[in-house]
């Protein structure tokens, strides 16, 4: 059976030395791996708060406690934003030839999570896919995600 990951993001005041980003991580329902918290870190974006949410979905599959089913079962990680899977997914290689510079010539943004999901991906046991759910078609888990990544933005504002 695979096991399906959803996660959020959240930017308050974004574009503003007030920004404050949160990330949501969901499970299931009293599922206890769930995590809402403050993007760590002082650079708060929209996209950065995507990349921690992955991120930090990828660090709880791979803790020893989430030992659900077997290697060869895959694992979805559901996320609302298209640039994110294809930061992780599609352009590295590229990016990697050119010296981390997109096609502008500019540094790739981002590139330390990018770098960092990209290591937990080859690391993980588990084949894991990546699945985006637009906000439109959005389900109750995913928009419980967005909401706990809210949630962690609003609290962490001051």
């Amino acid at each position: 059976m695979s096991m399906t990951i959803y996660t959020g993001s959240s930017c308050v005041r974004p574009g503003t030395p007030a920004a404050c980003a949160g990330i949501g991580v969901f499970l299931g329902p009293g599922h206890q791996r769930n995590f809402s918290g403050r993007l760590p870190g002082k650079c708060h974006t929209s996209n950065r708060a995507e990349f921690g949410a992955i991120k930090r979905a990828l660090l709880i599959l791979s803790s020893p406690s989430m030992l659900p089913q077997t290697d060869d079962e895959p694992v979805f990680i559901m996320t609302r934003s298209k640039y994110a899977i294809g930061c992780v997914t599609t352009w590295p290689k590229k990016w990697a030839r050119n010296g981390w510079l997109d096609t502008r010539g500019l540094p790739v943004a981002n590139k330390d999570l990018i770098v960092d999901i990209i290591t937990l991906l080859l690391l993980c046991p588990y084949k894991v896919h990546f699945m985006h759910m637009p906000a439109a078609a959005a389900d109750e888990f995913s928009v419980r995600a967005k909401a706990m990544a809210a949630s962690a933005a609003r609290s962490g504002h001051a």
